[in-house]
């Protein structure tokens, strides 16, 4: 993970990763901490992420594994 840099393009993928994965709490699919905890075991992001030091692949991954997930949940409830 990237300290603090900020570059425009890094400020837009954590925006995006951040909205992508929250949804999987927000729409109480499980809990923000189920939902933490996966991100930590199934992302391979370590314990303490933080959306604001992830770098551009790693919100990339964020973003892409949790709309995996999400369709997953809204699957399994039966929504899609």
């Amino acid at each position: 993970m990237s300290s603090a840099t900020r570059t425009p393009a890094e400020l837009d993928a954590r925006r995006r990763a951040h909205e992508t994965f929250d949804k999987l709490w927000k729409d109480k699919f499980v809990t923000r901490k189920h939902a933490y905890s996966w991100l930590s075991n199934h992302i391979g992001v370590p314990r303490g992420f933080h959306f604001s030091t992830a770098t551009v692949a790693e919100c990339e991954r964020v973003i892409r594994m949790s709309r995996i997930k999400y369709n997953e949940l809204h699957r399994r409830a039966g929504l899609i």
